[in-house]
């Protein structure tokens, strides 16, 4: 191989950012893709995890979107959008003001502000 990338490709690509990072010494640090995917509850960005949006790496398995909304879009569609986009990005959820169901709670429940 003539590159660490394409030798992390081939042998690692479950694990490709670990294996940059590893076969580096530590002296490269993997940003990920920064796009989107979807981890149990959310969409979450393919980077380091550090608190904020990013969720940790994705792992080759995990399908990327260009963004959260799309990510929703594709995921977790029985969610309305705003509110997963919001849940996602960290940010304030605004309201529909519309109906959906809510499979934890087994029940419909209204998109509405909590104030």
């Amino acid at each position: 191989m003539d590159s660490v990338e394409k030798c992390c490709e081939r042998y690692f690509s479950w694990t490709y950012n670990d294996c940059i990072v590893a076969t580096s010494g530590g002296s490269v640090t993997s940003t990920g893709s920064l796009k989107w995917y979807f981890d149990g509850d959310i969409c979450t960005q393919d980077c380091r995890e550090d608190g904020a949006l990013c969720g940790g790496f994705a792992n080759s398995w995990n399908e990327l979107f260009d963004t959260a909304s799309a990510c929703c879009a594709g995921k977790l569609s029985w969610i309305p959008r705003s509110t997963c986009v919001a849940q996602s990005t960290k940010t304030a959820v605004a309201s529909s003001g519309q109906w959906f169901v809510d499979w934890s709670l087994e029940k419909c429940v209204k998109d509405c502000d909590n104030s």
